[in-house]
């Protein structure tokens, strides 16, 4: 690689930290490139994807006129046979800015570079919120999982967010729905994004008191990010799927990485209804053996991921069928129409609610446009994100923002080792290859169970037992992504 070769944004002479040498240093749109500005030593190059920060600092020394040019870098290096590494490494890169004699001319030259950067890695998404373009609110569940948020944010989560040069402000939830109502009067223009240390439970809260508020329309564009600091965690991890980044080593720091370098992506939730409440969720809706396992697994809390494993052994041991009817609308029945674009429905922010037109009251029977199946089952779930936990793939294929609800359930009569196989290949994804499991894309459902007592679950949280409904509500919330997926 020449010089004359490289289409450079800025260029500059400078020294590295412990060499004397002098570099010539190019940035482009994609890296910094930089060389020995004497003999033809090869070209090193720093892509921006791999820069979480750059700050501008000064010498120990007073008089020292010099600025340093640090570079916070996270790079992925290479597997023993040659594969690319997914776990991302922190590399250090500081250049000296010295030519001047006096430190605030250095320091004009390095914030140029600095600004220069910050604009190519955070460049805007039309038609979305900057999350950088002000302070982030961190909400942390100090109950969460094993009960670690804090401590998880404080030591692997604020030295990235430092690194990066982000403003945060921090509330601790003090109880069960405190965040759900600091979400609804909280004044929001403050905030570009918001933050969730937690698991799935605490998103649920932050985007169902978001949508409780009369501006509901505008609020629940806020960018949402999450740090894992829960047992599940299914939204991070389908997250960091969706964006090619690693889950299942340093999750914290890796989550922490994501939001450094993220920019603000649609995500589709889910209406939901039942005779005593409605709500919305953004993950799941389970009966039977997954609602089951999650719930039952609870006092095993301290034991994190694992808890789940510990349950379903048991269940599995007693396996229970469950009787009702369930219904859909296929995603590719004439009757569900074009997905809507999406924010259509967002015409007027102080409607109640989005529309839910495909949906009838659960007084009345389903359209016959819907299909039925009545019977008895082991499991339903209804699925929107690609991932049911961290540790379980939902539905492999789902996107982010696809418009789409995924069904798949278990009819009554399957052999319990085939059940334990669905269970063991949950982590793969491989589980809906089972020739037990039905699968379905769908715009809406109906659930109607017959059995007065069970356990239902919505984003992983129990709820009240009975009759469900709903519609997906295609790309009306914003998550934080490390690009645009």
């Amino acid at each position: 690689m020449s010089e004359q070769t490289i289409t450079a944004r800025l260029t500059g002479q400078f020294s590295l930290l412990g060499s004397r040498k002098v570099y010539n240093v190019y940035l482009t749109d994609t890296s910094i490139k930089y060389a020995p500005a004497e003999g033809n030593a090869k070209w090193k190059e720093v892509l921006l994807d791999d820069v979480v920060g750059v700050h501008c600092m000064r010498g120990k020394s007073a008089d020292d006129p010099q600025v340093y040019l640090s570079f916070f870098v996270y790079k992925r290096g290479r597997t023993l046979m040659g594969g690319v590494d997914p776990v991302r490494k922190r590399q250090g890169l500081t250049f000296v800015v010295g030519e001047a004699a006096v430190f605030e001319e250095n320091l004009l030259v390095a914030d140029k570079w600095r600004n220069a950067i910050y604009r190519l890695m955070r460049s805007a998404v039309s038609g979305l919120r900057d999350p950088h373009s002000g302070v982030w609110l961190v909400v942390i569940n100090p109950a969460g999982g094993p009960g670690k948020a804090e401590k998880l944010f404080r030591e692997r989560v604020v030295p990235i967010f430092a690194e990066a040069a982000i403003p945060f402000e921090v509330i601790v939830s003090e109880r069960a729905g405190h965040v759900m109502e600091i979400m609804q009067t909280l004044d929001l223009s403050k905030y570009s994004a918001l933050i969730v240390v937690a698991g799935d439970g605490l998103v649920h809260e932050a985007l169902n008191g978001l949508m409780m508020r009369p501006d509901w329309a505008e609020a629940v564009r806020i960018p949402i990010g999450h740090i894992p600091g829960g047992s599940g965690n299914a939204l991070a991890a389908s997250i960091h799927e969706a964006s090619g980044e690693p889950f299942r080593t340093e999750f914290v720091k890796h989550s922490a990485l994501l939001l450094a370098k993220s920019v603000p992506t649609p995500l589709d939730i889910v209406y939901l209804e039942t005779p005593w409440y409605s709500r919305y969720g953004f993950l799941s809706v389970c009966w039977g053996l997954i609602a089951d396992i999650d719930i039952e697994s609870e006092k095993y809390r301290n034991l994190g991921e694992t808890r789940f494993t510990v349950q379903a052994v048991q269940r599995i041991t007693d396996l229970r069928t469950y009787s009702g009817v369930l219904s859909y609308l296929p995603a590719d029945s004439p009757a569900s129409g074009d997905a809507p674009a999406p924010h259509s429905y967002l015409s007027d922010a102080h409607l109640p609610k989005p529309s839910t037109d495909l949906l009838v009251p659960l007084s009345e029977p389903v359209s016959s446009t819907w299909t039925t199946i009545d019977g008895d089952f082991i499991t339903v779930c209804l699925v929107v994100i690609s991932r049911l936990a961290a540790s379980s793939a939902g539905i492999p294929w789902a996107k982010l923002n696809d418009g789409l609800g995924y069904l798949f359930w278990i009819k009554a009569g399957a052999p319990k080792m085939a059940v334990t196989s669905f269970l063991l290949n949950m982590d793969s994804g491989s589980h809906l290859a089972n020739s037990h499991v039905q699968k379905v894309a769908v715009r809406a459902f109906r659930l109607e169970p017959r059995e007065k007592d069970g356990i239902l679950t919505i984003d992983g949280e129990k709820v009240q037992y009975g009759s469900i409904q709903g519609q997906m509500l295609p790309s009306l919330a914003t998550v934080l992504t490390r690009r645009s997926v």
